[in-house]
């Protein structure tokens, strides 16, 4: 790893920790460039545009929190590895909603992001795929899960719908007065116990 290598990951690693203690709005390259004692034009010839520094931190909290998700192939069944798979959105919504709270914001950037920083984007969140599809395919050969036929179809929804569920109770959880009074984390396991329901065999 070169000097300026270090120095970008010491720059993502700060500004990623800003945005998740604030919002990526609130935060300014100034501010982000005061707390790693740089000048705001040092972080423009590293990070072109502000955009382009918030997707930099997407795939290094991607990377932080894929190690939840894995879960070693010698512990459990197929069954079980898929339940402590789906298991991590809710740990990670309880102890760290700031990062749903970082993806909910996100969203509103992608549609503006380069196709080259959306690619590498996008190859980040295909890791979790091999690792749902490895508990899949060991779930299927041990006979504790079901096939659910159309295998990507299924996991696309199912985490689709759990990642957004978590967002949005973490961003707008009291929108109308039921919401006050709604145990939210089980909200997040009543999900997980349909998904693994419809997968037991």
């Amino acid at each position: 790893m070169t000097l300026k290598d270090a120095q970008n990951g010491f720059i993502i690693s700060e500004a990623t920790k800003m945005f998740l203690e604030s919002s990526i709005d609130k935060v300014t390259i100034s501010a982000i460039a005061k707390r790693v004692g740089v000048g705001e034009a040092t972080l423009y010839r590293r990070f072109s545009t502000k955009q382009t520094l918030v997707m930099e931190c997407a795939l290094y909290l991607g990377k932080e929190v894929y190690g939840r998700f894995q879960v070693p192939s010698e512990e459990g069944t197929g069954y079980e590895r898929l339940h402590r798979f789906y298991d991590s959105y809710l740990e990670i919504f309880i102890k760290d909603p700031s990062y749903y709270a970082f993806l909910f914001q996100l969203d509103n950037m992608l549609p503006e992001a380069p196709a080259d920083e959306m690619h590498a984007y996008e190859s980040g969140i295909d890791a979790f795929w091999d690792l749902y599809n490895a508990a899949y395919g060991a779930g299927l050969e041990d006979g504790t899960i079901r096939n659910v036929g159309d295998e990507r179809l299924f996991y696309y929804s199912t985490t689709h719908a759990l990642q957004n569920l978590c967002k949005k109770l973490t961003c707008q959880g009291n929108l109308i007065a039921q919401d006050a009074s709604l145990d939210k984390a089980g909200e997040v396991r009543c999900l997980i116990d349909i998904i693994m329901y419809s997968l037991h065999a």
